[in-house]
């Protein structure tokens, strides 16, 4: 049957001025800090036909990638998409819902990452994510394709089933591990940043601070919550703009994962 869409998650804003990346989910799924257990085909070894766990893809629009075999590259080479399991089990099978598709494929992907990369789900600083293809009567043709990726551009620098995640995306750091007072640009990725000397026009990281609720509670309300508890921390600082006061607030894909802290910046003015 011709293939003739893909099919991604629904997206939601995470900062008030710029566009982030949280999927919907409603499965609670425990971060993992087991070795990492998943045989990874040799990249000289795969067939030029199918896609591989492993396979590594760059591109500027990760929503418009088409990842196919012929386009995969080395994960030693700069790329920004990783694919980090393939669920063979929906090929066939009716495309869920809006409300339920999210529920349905995330957990199989959290689990995918879980087995293979070490470290704890909500600690991840690239952004989990699922794909696939749809078929002419709206049926999954092929497996459903889960990855890891950044919108910062071709930044990551090897497998995160090889290195620590945290050391594969260059010299950028997620943000709840900025020490307070350091300062930080943002590019499209809302939850990682890059250090730099604090200067007018920066970011400074004032801290992270506790959601409230134990359901995920929207990002407008989450919204409230950080413009709440984040400004306690804004320092008496000539330098600083206290107008600007933002952060990033969780997503409810991050809200699954177990990522619930609210980071909290300021404009160097």
């Amino acid at each position: 049957m011709p293939r003739t869409e893909r099919f991604l998650p629904d997206r939601r804003g995470i900062r008030m001025l710029s566009v982030g990346v949280a999927a919907l989910g409603l499965v609670a799924i425990a971060g993992c800090t087991a070795a990492p257990s998943v045989a990874i085909v040799p990249f000289d070894e795969r067939d030029d036909t199918q896609l591989y766990v492993g396979d590594c893809f760059a591109g500027q629009d990760v929503d418009a990638l088409d990842l196919q075999p012929e386009g995969r590259i080395a994960c030693t080479e700069p790329h920004n998409v990783e694919v980090v399991g393939l669920l063979d089990e929906f090929d066939g099978e009716p495309l869920p819902g809006e409300d339920e598709i999210n529920d349905v494929f995330y957990p199989g992907c959290f689990d995918a990452i879980t087995a293979g990369i070490a470290g704890p789900l909500d600690e991840l600083p690239l952004i989990p994510s699922y794909t696939g293809d749809l078929a002419a009567d709206d049926t999954i043709d092929g497996s459903v394709v889960c990855l890891l990726y950044t919108r910062n551009g071709d930044i990551v620098t090897d497998s995160a089933f090889v290195k620590n995640p945290h050391d594969i995306i260059g010299d950028y750091r997620l943000l709840n591990r900025l020490e307070v007072g350091e300062c930080f640009t943002l590019k499209t990725q809302n939850n990682i940043g890059l250090p730099v000397e604090c200067e007018s026009g920066v970011l400074m990281f004032l801290g992270t601070v506790p959601s409230d609720g134990d359901d995920y509670p929207g990002v407008d309300d989450l919204r409230l919550q950080r413009n709440e508890k984040c400004a306690e921390l804004i320092p008496d600082d000539d330098r600083i703009d206290r107008t600007t006061l933002s952060g990033t607030v969780p997503g409810d894909s991050d809200w699954l994962r177990g990522a619930r802290d609210i980071t909290c910046d300021v404009e160097i003015a």
